[in-house]
């Protein structure tokens, strides 16, 4: 067992309980200044998940200085107000040797050249700009909801409780980004293919 595989097996013990295991821990491509890794984790009903791990790349600066501690409230607010992205499972600082964020792992595409002409997504491309725009505008209203003026003057706008892990999820299944693009309206909880989630393979 590798260091990190050891220190991610430390850590979802703590979570999730002593029996689960992490069964493998891959590097993937991409990424400038932080790293990625699937993660395959055995959970005590032997159910298998998988998860990405996004943790800072060593020797890197990073320009501009990023609040990891930030970016999880952030993607925990979005998740809240319906925004669908990765469920953000823990974040910290040094835990895991350096700033990381631990999320599920959602499959698929998100390279533009391909979803703009692989015969894969012709059939979502008619709806993909009206689902990005429903996107956005529950990014924006998240937003809103979350200034100072907002509060003052809706005095119902409130903070979701932001811990620093999540419990044990259940199994889910995630759908790739054509999905996403069709022309239905947006659930509350329709999976995101992002960049970050899940670089495209």
């Amino acid at each position: 067992m590798t260091e990190l595989a050891g220190a991610l097996t430390s850590r979802l013990r703590t979570l999730w309980g002593p029996a689960v295991a992490v069964t493998e821990v891959r590097p993937m491509p991409g990424g400038a200044s932080r790293e990625s890794w699937d993660v395959r984790v055995r959970a005590s009903n032997g159910t298998e998940r998988r998860l990405i791990l996004l943790r800072d790349a060593g020797g890197r600066a990073r320009t501009p200085q990023r609040n990891v501690a930030v970016e999880a409230a952030a993607m925990i607010e979005a998740r809240t107000a319906g925004v669908p992205v990765a469920e953000l499972f823990d974040h910290g600082e040094g835990t895991l040797g350096r700033a990381y964020l631990l999320m599920e792992r959602l499959d698929g595409e998100t390279i533009p050249r391909r979803l703009l002409r692989d015969d894969a997504y012709a059939a979502a491309r008619p709806g993909l700009a009206r689902r990005l725009g429903e996107v956005l505008a529950r990014i924006t209203g998240s937003t809103r909801a979350r200034s100072p003026d907002s509060r003052r003057s809706t005095r119902s706008a409130s903070s979701p409780s932001s811990t620093r892990a999540s419990p044990s999820p259940g199994p889910r299944s995630n759908s790739a980004c054509a999905r996403c693009a069709s022309t239905s309206p947006l659930p509350s909880r329709t999976p995101w293919s992002t960049g970050t989630s899940a670089p495209a393979t």
